[in-house]
């Protein structure tokens, strides 16, 4: 099962992750990667792709220094998403002994700790082993790194605008089950 994009001449294929569970929820997802120039045999040189494990929601402690907070109905809508298509972003954590201190994600780790129990699975249907987030490591990021991280993960998006016209538009859709065929 592969999934193809064409962007700006370019044939990427990936394979649908692989989990290899483990007891302990340190799981990886394996992804296999192939990249073409379209009408060119495919190469690999130079990419490196990340490697999304799953850790146990108990080790996970959030930064004390955020300064976003979750409103419950926020993590309500979280919870909603998570459910409905799947966990689509892995939190970013920075192991700290035997713990892990969660860099970006608080939201979707606090939705996550409320659905314990239920069955999470990735966005391309991968199961979440129980109790466990999907999480990338900021190995080698220094203090400062972190600080100023958490601070634009949390200020960038509020700069973006609203296409009132669109969102209406999309909405209405959603709301009548129907899909844009184009």
């Amino acid at each position: 099962s592969f999934g193809f994009l064409k962007s700006s001449g370019f044939l990427f294929r990936m394979r649908r992750p692989v989990m290899v569970a483990g007891a302990d929820c340190k799981s990886a997802v394996n992804l296999a990667f192939e990249v073409r120039v379209l009408g060119h045999p495919p190469f690999s040189r130079g990419l490196t792709l990340p490697n999304i494990e799953f850790i146990p929601l108990s080790l996970v402690d959030d930064y004390d220094k955020n300064s976003n907070t979750h409103p419950q109905a926020q993590i309500e809508n979280i919870k909603a998403l998570m459910l409905y298509v799947g966990w689509t972003v892995p939190a970013l954590v920075r192991k700290t002994g035997e713990r892990y201190g969660l860099i970006a994600g608080h939201g979707r780790r606090e939705a996550a700790n409320e659905l314990q129990g239920k069955s999470l699975k990735m966005a391309d249907g991968t199961p979440i082993p129980a109790g466990c987030i999907p999480v990338l490591f900021a190995d080698g990021w220094s203090d400062e790194q972190i600080r100023a991280y958490v601070i634009a993960d949390n200020q960038v998006p509020r700069q973006s605008g609203v296409d009132e016209s669109m969102l209406a538009e999309e909405l209405q859709a959603v709301q009548e089950g129907g899909r844009d065929s184009g």
